[in-house]
């Protein structure tokens, strides 16, 4: 896998919860004030940090709250990251399945899961990356669509088509994607 790059065209839950990772992990230490850890961040554009402890990951904070915190507090120089992470990190493999990603979320009550390659982070993936993720295939197959000005295109729009429909089949084996797929595209042809 190479992360970051570009998105791998998988189906939703039928591949790994690494698949997901749009960006590389943003580390901080727990021990930077809130001021400079705001500042070292300004441009990068993670919506998750992990704020580690001597190099080990001990919390996550969201970087839109960072920021917040930073401007909001009264002396931003005199108070630290780690009076505002959030604690309670759960961390899972590359490898472990997007499926059983999102049910380890639930299970634990998160909204974000650290995903390591072995004891390396590698990113975070939120409950968001799930909901925009499982909505992403059929968006790019009805932008190809609506673009379309010849019927040669609109016809291998409809190849395309045919084959995302196949392979959700095939790979999720499960009817209420296929319809909500099939009915996704058709409400868009029919405009």
């Amino acid at each position: 896998m190479e992360p970051f790059k570009q998105a791998k065209r998988i189906l939703p839950f039928s591949g790994a919860v690494g698949d997901l990772l749009k960006e590389p992990v943003l580390l901080i230490e727990e021990s930077l004030s809130i001021r400079k850890a705001a500042a070292s961040l300004a441009g990068s554009g993670g919506e998750h940090i992990v704020v580690c402890r001597d190099g080990i990951p001990a919390g996550i904070i969201n970087h839109s709250n960072l920021i917040k915190y930073a401007i909001s507090s009264e002396n931003p120089e005199e108070r630290f990251v780690r009076e505002f992470m959030d604690p309670q990190i759960i961390s899972v493999q590359k490898e472990m399945s997007a499926y059983e990603g999102l049910m380890y979320m639930i299970k634990h009550g998160v909204d974000h899961l650290l995903v390591m390659d072995g004891d390396k982070p590698m990113g975070v993936v939120s409950e968001t990356d799930w909901i925009s993720f499982d909505h992403h295939y059929p968006r790019d197959i009805l932008e190809q669509i609506e673009r379309s000005t010849t019927l040669e295109g609109i016809a291998g729009s409809r190849e395309e088509a045919n084959q995302e429909i196949w392979d959700n089949y095939v790979k999720e084996g499960n009817a209420v994607s296929l319809t909500g797929f099939v009915t996704l595209l058709n409400d868009s042809i029919g405009r």
